[in-house]
């Protein structure tokens, strides 16, 4: 009896893990499956025990990896720009025939491409108060620094300054 179920084992073992194609089939393909009323007898499902290979490259990661730096450089040069127009208007007022600080920054946003409404949300910020700030502090080799700041928040700009300072060897 042993010597019959063996190979009859064997079988049944092969018959479960039969391969079609690039998967192994769950069940054998003669196994009776649950019908459907709609469709007849169900199909069996193939289990895929590999791993699939993707492509290394989509359009996005082109577009992620090369727009979003430019986008990030862009952001950084408006702000710069809105807060020297702020500066600017503060200084002589928002007419650009009169203030030639503000015609020159205005040329400089144009050949930047920075947005009219960019510009002109710059131009009109008056709601913000500016902080002029004065601080006294240690340079690069023992020389003392008095540094004189214009800031709407004087607990960030103070966190700016030491982290500038404290990155080339001085302290604040």
């Amino acid at each position: 009896m042993a010597s019959w179920s063996a190979p009859r084992l064997s079988r049944a073992v092969t018959r479960l893990f039969w391969v079609p194609g690039p998967g192994i089939r769950a069940a054998p393909p003669d196994a009776s499956q649950p019908k459907h009323r709609c469709f007849g007898q169900a199909l069996g499902r193939t289990l895929h025990v590999s791993v699939a290979a993707h492509a290394e490259h989509n359009k996005w990661s082109k577009v992620q990896h090369i727009k979003g730096p430019k986008d990030l450089e862009r952001s950084r040069i408006f702000s710069k720009l809105s807060l020297s127009i702020h500066l600017a208007v503060k200084d002589r007022g928002p007419n650009s025939e009169l203030n030639s600080n503000l015609a020159n920054i205005l040329d400089v946003c144009c050949s930047k491409h920075m947005p009219k409404s960019t510009i002109e949300a710059a131009l009109k910020i008056e709601k913000t108060k500016d902080i002029y700030l004065l601080y006294g502090c240690r340079g690069p080799g023992g020389s003392s620094l008095l540094l004189e700041a214009l800031s709407n928040s004087s607990s960030r700009c103070q966190l700016d300054i030491r982290h500038i300072l404290n990155k080339n060897g001085s302290s604040c």
